[in-house]
């Protein structure tokens, strides 16, 4: 059974995690304000989203035959 002092420790590290993560998320915020007079945010995302699907495809020529195929049908 844990201990009071163990489910403080776990709680105090909880809570810093989620503190960073709130300040990690208001400086992605702030960055993207910054750029959004220069760079469709909204594109931008997209194009990021994209990138990343992209990384994850071990067969890349079947990819965008595959995206080729689907972007021409809608």
């Amino acid at each position: 059974m844990a201990t009071n002092e163990t489910v403080k420790n776990l709680l105090d590290e909880m809570l810093r995690i989620e503190n960073e993560v709130s300040l990690l998320r208001e400086e992605r915020k702030d960055i993207l304000d910054r750029f959004k007079s220069e760079v469709d945010i909204k594109s931008f995302k997209a194009a990021l989203q994209v990138a990343k699907i992209k990384m994850k495809i071990d067969h890349q020529d079947e990819f965008e035959q595959i995206l080729d195929v689907v972007d021409k049908a809608l």
